[in-house]
């Protein structure tokens, strides 16, 4: 395990950091973020990607 990962009250929406900013509202136009913090922190990111014809 590698630090100490991300705090338990940590907010995506509420972040100071530029690049969550980003993040986060690419996500909410685009897609959906899921964090996990089971063994370490991950982030999931889903985009959909319309099929095009």
């Amino acid at each position: 395990m590698n630090g100490i990962g991300i705090p338990e009250d940590f907010s995506l929406e509420n972040s100071n950091s530029l690049g969550l900013q980003l993040v986060e509202t690419l996500v909410d136009q685009l897609g959906e973020v899921e964090l996990k913090r089971d063994s370490g922190t991950e982030f999931f990111i889903r985009f959909t990607v319309p099929v095009q014809n």
